[in-house]
């Protein structure tokens, strides 16, 4: 939900979208000050609620697991490979 702000008349309108917060400014510049523009005018976004917390990396079994078959994968690899040579 956005909100338009006028500073100059200590005043806030919650709008559901930034185009009536635009057509909000617009009325209350046109009828309070006279299409003037009033000193900390502005239009607010929602704030963005904060991202969870991330698991560090290997923190989880899957993780774990998968790391460990990489590893264990690679050494099978490079022990068959000098095997061949």
């Amino acid at each position: 939900m956005y909100s338009y702000r006028c500073e100059q008349c200590r005043t806030t309108w919650p709008v559901t979208s930034r185009r009536e917060a635009e057509a909000e400014r617009k009325r209350h510049r046109d009828h309070v000050h006279a299409g003037g523009t009033p000193d900390g005018d502005s239009i607010q976004q929602p704030p963005r609620p904060p991202l969870p917390p991330q698991p560090p990396f290997l923190a989880t079994p899957l993780r774990r697991a998968v790391s460990t078959t990489v590893v264990f994968g690679a050494l099978a690899l490079g022990i068959w490979f000098r095997t061949l040579a």
